[in-house]
């Protein structure tokens, strides 16, 4: 049965094509009481899960290796729930609805990432015995390279993960007051942060794996308790569904296409950029990353570590199709009147950052109540499972690569409380830079799934240079290392557009004159975020290499 709308009174909606719609503003979005009961039942379970599964950390290995000792199979599941975080839950949706399935390629380059890293970089981390990886360019490198990393990895964590609050505080501020202001959205930023804060401190690793598993089911089972509520919804056939997606529009491309081959450098997604671009950045997130080695530096063996890797990212192919083809529903169920007939939604898509709403707004409004909770419980699910794995990461990286070194020689104890102590100064930071990214995201210019990942790369182009230059080379030392974060994060940054318009237009063979047209203008190319990183990387790579290591 169709829910009713929970708005009183709406002005006339003004028609658009397509569908779409304008429509008023709407005020706050209040639940049913047996929604809140199901997000009730939710939050308790994830709290016991932290505290009774991860009761165990009484000492820092347990704390932050959860003693080695987690099963593969929940290590696999962390690693999934990780890697899919609110952009996956709200990004990947608005991706097909606005596009089309080439996200999908882009595991083409994860696979073989993960296959390089299960054959030859876990088990060098496994024969060394080192608790995070930068400590392995300790040795090669000396100790400012461990350190200088470690820091770069907690500033691109902040990056990285904050942009990811702020993209789960997006649904979360519809569903708390019902609209996007920048003050509604600060206060959702500070939900979702408070919540992964407490799962964190009370279990450590341990808690925070087990509370991903949970998480994990809450959230891949309210998709897909959506995608079939969407095909019960939609009155067209399946036949009739596959050719209104192949032909959207005319001369428009099919919204089904699964590999590009553009060789367009301001394309996202294409074969090219999955092969050379999103390989690099599954080696550093898998490899390079604290955040998720940590996970795999819990199993018991290197055999089980570098299987939970190839299986974390074949595992997670069904989960990004199950939420592409929601993005896929969502536009035909808005979007296509002539398709829904007289089950055209009652209460119409907003205009204004449609595809950013879609999702919340289809839960909202045409979800039976129960049902709704289950599907905001998944909602924070999606939100919170990589908030409180890189809090627990960031302690961890901070303790053993930088406190430890400043403060030695003291008891395991006093440790232990450090690292809840940067836990909290760790969520806080990852606070603040959320909120900062209200006013950095530009809806007009990037979807939230590219700006969730183009985050990664800030941080991820130094420390890839560093590591590559540390195993595949005998050359650099400390010093060069942390020149080649330094320069791997402003190339990244000289390659942001505005930034990038900016400096070519001040130098004069680059700027706009009379014998040079504006379209061969340096500054008028667009480079699609993917290629940042293996221009980032290789800058960061010559960089550390330029002086010999000494023996």
């Amino acid at each position: 049965m169709r829910r009713h709308p929970r708005i009183v009174s709406r002005a006339p909606h003004l028609p658009l094509p397509h569908g779409k719609v304008h429509a008023p503003s709407r005020g706050a979005l209040p639940l049913h009481t047996l929604d809140w009961l199901i997000l009730a039942i939710y939050l308790a379970a994830i709290v016991a899960a932290a505290v009774f599964l991860g009761r165990r950390a009484k000492d820092t290995g347990g704390f932050f290796l959860g003693a080695r000792r987690m099963p593969a199979w929940a290590v696999v599941i962390s690693i999934v729930a990780t890697g899919q975080s609110a952009a996956t839950f709200v990004g990947l949706p608005q991706a097909s609805f606005d596009g089309d399935l080439t996200y999908l390629s882009t595991h083409l380059g994860e696979i073989i990432a993960a296959v390089l890293l299960a054959w030859f970089v876990i088990p060098l981390y496994y024969r060394l015995g080192i608790a995070t990886p930068y400590e392995l360019l300790e040795r090669r490198l000396g100790s400012g390279a461990r350190q200088g990393t470690s820091w770069a990895y907690l500033v691109g964590r902040i990056f990285s993960t904050g942009a990811r609050v702020f993209i789960g505080a997006v649904p979360t501020s519809l569903v708390i007051f019902g609209n996007l202001n920048p003050s509604s959205i600060a206060i959702s930023i500070w939900v979702l942060v408070a919540l992964s804060t407490a799962t964190t401190l009370v279990g450590g690793i341990r808690g925070v794996i087990w509370v991903d598993v949970v998480q994990a089911v809450v959230y891949i089972g309210a998709a897909v308790a959506m995608l079939c509520f969407l095909l019960a919804r939609i009155p067209a056939p399946t036949g009739e569904l596959l050719s209104a997606l192949s032909a959207p529009a005319p001369d428009a491309p099919s919204k089904l296409r699964l590999i590009s081959f553009s060789t367009d450098p301001a394309a996202s997604f294409t074969l090219f950029t999955a092969v050379f671009c999103f390989s690099l950045l599954t080696i550093a997130s898998h490899g390079a990353d604290h955040d998720m080695v940590q996970r795999m530096l819990t199993c018991r063996s290197s055999r089980k570590a570098a299987l939970s890797v190839l299986q974390g990212v074949l595992v997670r192919i069904p989960t990004v199709v199950l939420f592409l083809a929601l993005g896929l529903l969502l536009h035909i169920y808005y979007l296509r009147p002539d398709l829904m007939g007289d089950a055209a939604p009652a209460t119409p898509l907003i205009t204004e950052r449609g595809s950013e709403r879609a999702l919340t707004q289809f839960m909202l409004h045409e979800i039976p109540s129960g049902l709704t909770g289950l599907l905001i419980a998944g909602l924070f699910a999606a939100g919170l499972s990589s908030v409180n794995s890189s809090i627990s990461a960031m302690s961890a990286a901070f303790v053993n690569d930088a406190y430890r070194k400043l403060r030695p020689a003291r008891d395991d104890r006093h440790y232990l409380r450090v690292g809840r102590c940067a836990v909290l100064i760790a969520a806080a930071l990852l606070g603040l830079f959320a909120t900062l990214c209200i006013a950095w995201y530009d809806p007009t210019r990037q979807t939230l799934l590219d700006f969730a990942l183009a985050s990664m790369t800030f941080a991820y182009a130094g420390i890839l240079g560093v590591f590559f230059t540390a195993l595949c080379t005998k050359r650099g030392n400390a010093r060069s290392a942390l020149a080649a974060l330094v320069v791997g994060f402003v190339v990244i940054l000289l390659l942001q557009r505005p930034v990038f318009v900016w400096w070519t237009g001040l130098i004069p063979p680059l700027a706009a004159t009379p014998d040079i047209p504006d379209d061969w203008r340096l500054g008028e190319c667009t480079l699609a975020w993917p290629w940042h990183l293996p221009i980032g990387a290789a800058c960061a790579a010559i960089t550390c290499a330029i002086p010999r290591r000494s023996k």
